[in-house]
């Protein structure tokens, strides 16, 4: 069994950060909607929270996208249930418009105009101090459609604890991407070169959960980084924390395009920072 165990844990490991093809998640070609941010991802029943989409649509040209939010109670998305509010009881319909400033030369949208949404002051009604205290999920489904009919799909869980729970959880900050000897990536190497994030202090927080229903549990945060690319490749998909990831340049640069690099770092708990870096 302790064998066992220990193959778990590497297995999981490798997962994050043992893989040498990127898989096509890592390359930023098509339509999709990269990372959803709230600005508090842990708040009170009765809070309204500001929603930014970090949109990439390298192959559009430079298209009209149009956006829809709609809001609901986690129907259950870390159990296995499909992460919309189709049938959810309490669905609200929050807010729908038009991105049109992804064009040829800047095909990514980094900070779009932030949309309010209000999270119901009922949300906790219905669970126990425990469950209140650990946090339950509140569900943002973001859906982004083009022109010709593409259309892709992504979900954000803002995490919703009682009053009693005053340290509540918040963003990692991405300081910079720098590389072994300290030098900020502002320019695309000109061979293989080892990069990682620099985050905040606070990043990585320390925090409390019931892990059994008499006794607190003292936790702390893991910072996993995925790393995206428009061109040239990363020797892993995700990182852990600040270890190091390798770029390889692209052999040939775009002409009618910047190439991109984007990183998202989550800290597990529903905070997310990310960072654009393009080069001309």
């Amino acid at each position: 069994m302790k064998t066992k165990k220990i193959f778990l844990v590497i297995f999981s490991i490798c997962l994050l950060g043992c893989s040498e093809d990127l898989p096509d998640y890592n390359k930023l070609e098509d339509l999709r909607i990269v990372a959803l941010k709230v600005d508090l991802p842990e708040v009170n029943p009765g809070t309204e929270v500001s929603v930014n989409a970090l949109v990439s649509d390298i192959g559009g040209d430079g298209r009209t996208l149009s956006y829809s939010l709609i809001s609901c109670t986690d129907p259950g998305v870390a159990y296995g249930a499909e992460p919309n509010c189709d049938n959810a009881s309490d669905k609200i319909e929050v807010a729908e418009g038009t991105i049109t400033n992804l064009t040829e030369e800047n095909s990514f949208t980094l900070d779009q105009d932030p949309v309010a949404v209000a999270v119901p002051s009922s949300v906790l009604d219905l669970y126990s101090d425990i469950e209140s205290y650990n946090g339950v999920a509140y569900l943002i489904v973001y859906t982004l459609t083009a022109e010709n009919g593409d259309s892709v799909k992504g979900f954000k869980r803002v995490v919703i604890t009682s009053e009693t729970k005053t340290a509540k959880n918040s963003n990692p900050t991405i300081i910079e991407i720098v590389d072994e000897n300290g030098n900020e990536l502002s320019e695309l190497p000109q061979e293989e070169t080892d990069y990682k994030i620099s985050v905040s202090s606070n990043s990585s927080e320390n925090y409390t959960e019931y892990i059994l229903a008499d006794s607190l549990t003292s936790l702390e945060e893991v910072i996993t980084t995925t790393w995206f690319v428009s061109d040239g490749a990363m020797k892993y998909y995700r990182t852990i924390n600040e270890n190091y990831n390798s770029l390889t340049p692209p052999t040939v640069l775009p002409t009618d395009r910047p190439a991109v690099i984007v990183v998202v770092s989550r800290d597990g708990r529903g905070g997310v920072d990310y960072q654009k870096i393009q080069f001309e």
